[in-house]
């Protein structure tokens, strides 16, 4: 059946509100980095505004505080961006190994072996996600503790494989089951 005019018109600005719904956020949290402290906190919101990296520039640690142009409160606070950033790449890269050298070989076997209670197996690994992950962090802390893993990178990439992992076996093995056996 075709579809009035109408009904396309009222789909069509439905989708226009819900983009908008979805994508103002990011424009709006953008506009704020791009503004000086001062016109952040201005009330009424100007939305014509001098434009500046000064933010950018300052998390980054390439100017001092000082040098942004109106200053925020007045606190010169040391940026620590770029270690955050660091140490976030790190423990990512590390959580993306450990997940992908574990998660390859036990999701290629749960889809290319058949074996008494593989489905089981299967199942149990993706059920470890239904679990919310504070039931386990008093004793993780305390395991943490006695291994001294506590405050470590090691510790927090082995902690994120209680997360990660599970997933990476369930879509790897779904993955693996789409490719034909004659590949192989």
């Amino acid at each position: 059946m075709k579809e009035k005019p109408i009904q396309k018109t009222r789909r069509v600005l439905l989708l226009i509100l819900f983009t908008f719904f979805i994508f103002f956020p990011f424009y709006w949290t953008f506009l704020m980095s791009i503004k000086n402290p001062i016109d952040v906190t201005n009330y009424p919101p100007k939305f014509i505004f001098q434009p500046t990296a000064e933010n950018y520039l300052w998390t980054l640690g390439l100017v001092k505080q000082q040098e942004v142009t109106a200053g925020i409160r007045g606190q010169p606070l040391p940026p620590e961006f770029v270690r955050a950033f660091v140490n976030s790449l790190m423990i990512c890269g590390g959580t993306i190994a450990v997940s992908l050298s574990a998660g390859v070989f036990a999701a290629y076997a749960l889809s290319r072996f058949s074996f008494p209670g593989k489905e089981n197996i299967a199942f149990t690994f993706l059920s470890f996600r239904f679990a919310p992950p504070l039931v386990i962090i008093i004793p993780l802390y305390f395991v943490y503790q006695r291994l001294k893993l506590y405050d470590t990178f090691a510790g927090l990439i082995l902690g994120y494989q209680l997360i990660t992992l599970p997933l990476t076996i369930w879509l790897l093995r779904i993955a693996f089951e789409e490719i034909p056996k004659e590949i192989d």
